[in-house]
């Protein structure tokens, strides 16, 4: 297939599939990567893709969106407004109130880590922990940590990390942890 002359999509499916995108990715164990359930980086980007017929105008949308992006990161953010983000967007800011959201066992630690923990490669489990940290250590003030009762569709087992927190005793008088 001549990748050029391809839609937008068929493109990204191609090296999808054909180059062994997916299988890099699921590699890398990048945050968010949930490939297998549709609602990764990949996933949306081909949605958007769908809405193109070439592959030039489709990147020149894309172009676009990158650039309003960067315009909104440049204006300054209300000092009282509530700010969605990823942890590692998080490094290096502060904030007076922290909500970590769905604190369980395939999403904090990611499915990955666990994997390669069970295999014996402890490191990506020990990255998963420091970004723990990281997030936990963002709230100046006041942290609170969402636990679902429902995760996939299944009963939701409660972070190890979560469980370690609750284990400990001396800065917990500013953590919340919260069944949903």
């Amino acid at each position: 297939m001549d990748i050029s002359k391809a839609t937008p999509e068929a493109a990204l499916t191609l090296i999808e599939k054909e180059l062994g995108f997916k299988d890099y990715l699921k590699k890398q164990g990048n945050e968010g990567n949930k490939m297998d359930k549709g609602s990764d980086d990949l996933a949306r980007l081909k949605v958007s893709a769908r809405q193109h017929n070439t592959i030039h105008s489709f990147l020149q949308h894309v172009d676009h969106m990158i650039a309003k992006q960067e315009e909104q990161r440049q204006q300054p953010a209300s000092s009282d407004a509530v700010q969605l983000m990823t942890i590692h967007r998080s490094k290096g800011l502060e904030f007076n109130t922290v909500y970590i959201l769905g604190a369980v066992e395939g999403s904090m630690p990611h499915d990955y880590a666990l994997e390669a923990w069970r295999d014996g490669d402890d490191q990506p489990l020990e990255e998963e922990r420091r970004l723990m940290y990281v997030a936990m250590t963002r709230a100046e003030e006041h942290l609170a940590v969402s636990v679902p009762m429902m995760y996939r569709g299944k009963r939701a087992q409660r972070s190890r990390f979560v469980r370690e927190m609750s284990r400990r005793t001396a800065p917990l008088n500013r953590t919340e942890v919260k069944n949903r």
